[in-house]
């Protein structure tokens, strides 16, 4: 694989497997301004190179963050392009959905503010799932919430309520769109909560949500 791919793709190998089915290998694609001129040519070396070492997906971490948007009103967009070229069908995306460049700021602020930030990310998220299914030219393997979730601050009860009740929100309406989509999360920690405790707060959000966590 060319080595200036290396500044685009974040490599995180992810594989699962299910009973009597060959192995799923996930990797995910951060999305930057500064990718939007690299060619259709790249875009389809890379799926091939990725295809030829057994990736089954790929997750784009955002389709928005901030006020970029990487899924624009027209067909010039960076994703709409990379979906765009004719690279290996069997490779399935993932699309992330909104993530405010001020997220983790927020997570400092009270719990009602951080109610009403997150809210409206919900918004923002919603509007780009609803793009991307009218426009792509490919299937929706998925969605993914990039708003990671930590062992620092969420570790309060009003705050886990807080966090389930964003994600069982997100997660009825993203069904609504696409009955039949999976939704991805990630969730990382740093010693800042019991693990145990924490091991019991992601399983009641697995439970309540129905999503799949990536920690």
């Amino acid at each position: 694989m060319n080595k200036w791919y290396l500044s685009i793709l974040l490599w995180v190998h992810l594989t699962s497997h299910a009973a009597g089915a060959a192995a799923e290998k996930f990797i995910f694609y951060q999305p930057w301004l500064s990718h939007q001129q690299v060619s259709a040519a790249t875009w389809n070396e890379m799926g091939q190179d990725l295809r030829a070492q057994g990736y089954t997906h790929v997750i784009f971490q955002w389709s928005q963050y901030g006020q970029n948007q990487f899924w624009g009103a027209d067909k010039s967009s960076l994703l709409q392009r990379v979906v765009q070229t004719p690279g290996p069908k069997a490779i399935q995306y993932i699309f992330g959905l909104y993530l405010g460049e001020d997220y983790y700021a927020k997570l400092g602020q009270s719990d009602q503010a951080l109610s009403q930030y997150l809210a409206q990310s919900r918004q923002f998220a919603l509007q780009n799932a609803r793009k991307i299914m009218q426009q792509s030219p490919r299937a929706v393997a998925g969605w993914y919430l990039p708003e990671e979730i930590d062992d620092l601050n969420w570790r309060t009860p009003a705050r886990q309520k807080l966090l389930q009740a964003h994600f069982l929100a997100l997660s009825k309406e993203l069904k609504a769109i696409a009955p039949n989509t999976q939704i991805y999360a990630s969730a990382f920690f740093g010693g800042h909560t019991p693990p145990a405790d924490f091991a019991k707060q992601m399983n009641t959000l697995l439970r309540t949500t129905g999503m799949i966590l990536l920690v």
